[in-house]
């Protein structure tokens, strides 16, 4: 490295410096002997290629319950969660309360409901469920018999493979008629992709 000076500035001549985004950068200093410093950058970037499948568009979405919902006994009742969180791709429609994907691939699923009942006077049972195209794809059971203590909840979980335009839905059936109460960390409906092809 030299150096040299004028009337009122010392000029420095760098040859090769390294960016701190690691791109390989070369400062030239003003040629002539003035006091004006004019430095040329030139900068080539390291442009990353994404890996395949990494375009594909993000996908999820969360519902809760925003109102009281009662069911009767021996019938299946579709649950309805109206209040829309997010929706990352737009496939969640909260007036039928159904996901349909727009893209294959792995999902996770989960639905959640806080009900309640009048005085047990009788065991009861009741089946929350997770249905793909109306084909139950995940399911869960509660039992309780009187004078027992519960917590009125229910939460399904599923890990499973979806295609396009499949229609997912939460349907609730019990033995005897109570309500599903809009309890927003229980009653909840909800679904994301996993990176997959």
């Amino acid at each position: 490295m030299s150096s040299c000076y004028n009337n009122r500035f010392r000029c420095i001549e760098v040859p090769q410096v390294t960016h701190p985004c690691c791109c390989p950068t070369t400062i030239t200093n003003n040629p002539t002997n003035t006091n004006t410093f004019n430095p040329t950058i030139n900068v080539n970037p390291v442009i990353n290629i994404p890996p395949p499948g990494s375009g594909v568009i993000e996908s999820a979405f969360r519902a809760e319950k925003e109102d009281v919902q009662d069911y009767p006994a021996i019938s299946d009742t579709q649950v309805t969660y109206s209040n829309e969180i997010f929706d990352l791709n737009d496939e969640y429609d909260e007036v039928t309360s159904t996901f349909v994907p727009k893209q294959n691939g792995v999902y996770s699923i989960c639905a959640g409901v806080f009900f309640s009942h009048e005085t047990i006077t009788e065991p009861i049972t009741i089946l929350l469920t997770i249905r793909v195209d109306s084909v139950e794809r995940a399911q869960i059971g509660f039992n309780a018999i009187p004078g027992e203590d519960f917590t009125p909840r229910l939460q399904v979980y599923t890990i499973t493979e979806l295609q396009a335009n499949q229609v997912v839905d939460v349907l609730v059936e019990a033995n005897v008629s109570g309500t599903i109460q809009p309890v927003a960390y229980v009653s909840n409906f909800e679904a994301a992709r996993f990176p997959s092809p």
